[in-house]
């Protein structure tokens, strides 16, 4: 259809892993001009209670946009207006880093990649194990040293 998009209206958000659906307090309602669409019951830490749902759009600060998601009311998030859920963050790939004690996240769309720490971590001590057995030794030596690794770990 020919309507404009609606505008955008900034607000902090907080990333929640444990959460199956996207939220927002009753800020974001008041300030976008909100109506509910449906009312559903949720289930969180203080047990199930009914919420109202919406239907927002979310853009993320990397120019990522979600169109008409479903999101529930909820109480006030401290400094957060809008919680993203896991209905949000499994569409791409989410990490969580610590380089030099500062904690930092990032998130893509679409997944590009799998992580896994583990499996790095395992080829590069694979790849240092290599090493330091030379080129001298051969191949041979390389994988004995490289299935030895293995069943050990």
């Amino acid at each position: 259809d020919g309507d404009p998009p609606p505008p955008h209206s900034p607000f902090s958000a907080i990333w929640d892993t444990g959460a199956t659906q996207s939220a927002i307090t009753q800020r974001v309602v008041d300030d976008c001009g909100l109506a509910p669409i449906d009312l559903t019951e949720v289930h969180g830490i203080g047990g199930p209670q009914w919420a109202e749902v919406y239907l927002v759009n979310v853009a993320l600060p990397n120019s990522v946009e979600f169109t008409a998601v479903e999101v529930t009311k909820v109480e006030p998030l401290g400094d957060f207006n809008v919680l993203i859920g896991m209905d949000i963050i499994h569409e791409g790939d989410f990490a969580v880093t610590s380089p030099g004690g500062h904690t930092q996240f990032t998130f893509r769309i679409p997944s590009q990649a799998d992580i896994n720490f583990v499996v790095e971590d395992r080829w590069a001590r694979v790849k240092s194990l290599i090493g330091q057995a030379g080129f001298a030794v051969g191949i041979g030596a390389a994988a004995a040293i490289l299935i030895q690794w293995l069943l050990s770990t």
